[in-house]
């Protein structure tokens, strides 16, 4: 899948893995190593305290910096995070500092920062996959949340150019095709994310509701529309109810109603909207769901 911070950590909501600089890094302190080895493993406050204790002898090092960015993004100090992201890119304008910075605006809500950012990575990544392809995918969510489709689109469909093989790109482009009323490209989007990643919950979910609801009768099939929902709920262990747009289809099959939602998601930061009348997106909350 793609990845969307620069220390290879693997946040499971937004399906992409930061870079963290520790591959190309010069000779770390112990403290830095072991601050590596802490964010690696997800001990984020911990690898905080190692990676500031190997800064107070190298202030400058933008690999360490770099890295307690990260920690701190994670732990949601994104002034933190940013402060060190800017001393990093001082010391050493590299694309995956770039990257890993745009990303922390984008979980901010940042979307035009990130994609500044991105726009920056882009000009200084090499230029194949998988790094071009990460930064593609990852602005174009941003454009995403920002309603901007056709740049979101163009940025799909090229990663998708590249190879990029993960659901992920299919089912955004879905979502967007969706949003055009195509929706013979947008289930055929949907088909193919579920081809790529038959565990993947999202793929079964937008397309069941799509499959549901669909404005034109001909592309409408209940009993498919059932069926995948009742395996995206199958998928999640009936715990995600509500998150998945098809759970109204099978909550008169279940016990118990499912969970409130409980606010905005990121990475899943993206959103299945529903399309307005002037095919714009729609980010009301009826519309909202994991991408």
């Amino acid at each position: 899948m793609s990845r969307p911070l620069i220390s290879l950590l693997g946040v499971a909501a937004m399906f992409i893995a930061s870079f963290s600089s520790t591959e190309a890094a010069p000779k770390k302190s112990t403290a830095g190593d072991e601050g590596i080895a802490l964010l690696k493993a997800g001990n984020n406050k911990a690898a905080i305290a190692k990676l500031s204790e190997a800064l107070k002898l190298d202030p400058k090092n933008s690999y360490l910096l770099n890295d307690r960015a990260l920690a701190y993004s994670r732990e949601k100090q994104f002034d933190r995070a940013m402060a060190d992201f800017s001393a990093a890119l001082r010391a050493r304008p590299d694309w995956t500092i770039y990257y890993n910075g745009a990303t922390a605006y984008a979980d901010q809500g940042k979307s035009d920062a990130a994609i500044a950012d991105f726009n920056k990575a882009l000009k200084l990544a090499p230029q194949k996959p998988p790094d071009l392809t990460d930064i593609l995918m990852a602005r174009a969510h941003a454009y995403f949340d920002i309603q901007k489709a056709a740049p979101a689109l163009q940025d799909l469909n090229a990663a998708i150019k590249l190879g990029v093989n993960d659901a992920d790109p299919y089912i955004l482009r879905g979502v967007l095709h969706k949003i055009e009323h195509d929706y013979a490209r947008s289930l055929a989007d949907y088909e193919k994310a579920i081809a790529l990643e038959p565990s993947n919950d999202r793929s079964y979910d937008a397309e069941a509701y799509l499959l549901a609801v669909c404005p034109m009768p001909k592309f409408r099939d209940g009993k498919k529309a059932v069926a995948y929902a009742t395996k995206a709920c199958e998928l999640t262990g009936w715990k995600q109810g509500g998150h998945l747009q098809a759970w109204p289809l099978l909550t008169p099959r279940v016990e118990t109603s499912p969970p409130p939602r409980n606010g905005k998601k990121r990475r899943s930061r993206s959103i299945i909207p529903k399309p307005t009348k002037n095919g714009s997106i729609s980010t009301s909350k009826s519309g909202r769901s994991a991408i």
